[in-house]
């Protein structure tokens, strides 16, 4: 939604995790679970959003978001982030979420 294309969303996301890194003095915890995350789906040196635009290439941005927002979803949630994502979710328009 902020993000402006999925690339931008994607990035949006990997940046918050990351400040939240940082002050939770969790860098080391929260690289290694995003690194597990993007091994679990193959995205070998591409971000969420391009490996997702590589093997769909047919897909939207909205699609391409969704992904990406699922994928940063799973990271949050193994790290313990404290993202309110059933909230953000309502907000989205009907034809995102």
């Amino acid at each position: 939604m902020y993000g402006g294309t999925a690339d931008g969303v994607d990035l949006l996301l990997h940046t918050y995790h990351e400040i939240w890194a940082v002050l939770a003095e969790r860098v080391e915890a929260v690289q290694e679970i995003e690194r597990a995350v993007c091994f679990e789906e193959d995205c070998g040196s591409a971000s969420f959003s391009t490996r997702f635009a590589m093997t769909h290439p047919e897909a939207s941005q909205v699609e391409i978001a969704s992904y990406v927002v699922e994928q940063w979803k799973k990271v949050s949630d193994r790290a313990g982030l404290p993202i309110p994502h059933e909230l953000l979710k309502a907000e989205f328009p009907a034809h995102i979420g």
